[in-house]
């Protein structure tokens, strides 16, 4: 989220609705965040109790193929992915995309000393992904 303060465009956020608090602290966070959430009365009432509804909100079951998740980042329109990082699964799901992962507890987002790969043939300023 801090990493996020600094960035312009939209996000999508597949953490979970319990990690959705943290980005409510973003700047207009409410037209800026999607959140992909459980699809369980829970997830959705405590998303939306933190501001999240609408095409603003998004009640799946996972698993989530690359192709689904391709296609929400069009559907959204979002410059950022944020995603738990879960070996294979994770490089499936953001093939193509440059790659930012907070590896350890001791780093945060605004000193970065993890991976950043830039995706073929695509400007460094494009998209990219981050894990938590």
């Amino acid at each position: 989220v801090e990493y996020l303060q600094n960035t312009e465009g939209k996000i999508l956020i597949t953490t979970g609705s319990k990690e959705l608090i943290k980005y409510t602290k973003l700047t207009e966070y409410k037209e800026r965040c999607f959140a992909r959430v459980l699809s369980t009365e829970q997830a959705v009432m405590e998303s939306v109790a933190l501001g999240f509804e609408g095409k603003h909100l998004i009640a799946m079951q996972g698993p989530f193929s690359k192709e689904m998740n391709v296609a929400t980042i069009h559907q959204t329109g979002a410059k950022y992915f944020v995603t738990k990082e879960s070996g294979e699964h994770f490089q499936k799901s953001v093939n193509g995309w440059k790659r930012i992962c907070n590896k350890s507890s001791e780093n945060s987002y605004g000193e970065i000393k993890s991976e950043i790969r830039k995706a073929d043939g695509e400007d460094e300023s494009d998209r990219f992904a981050l894990c938590s």
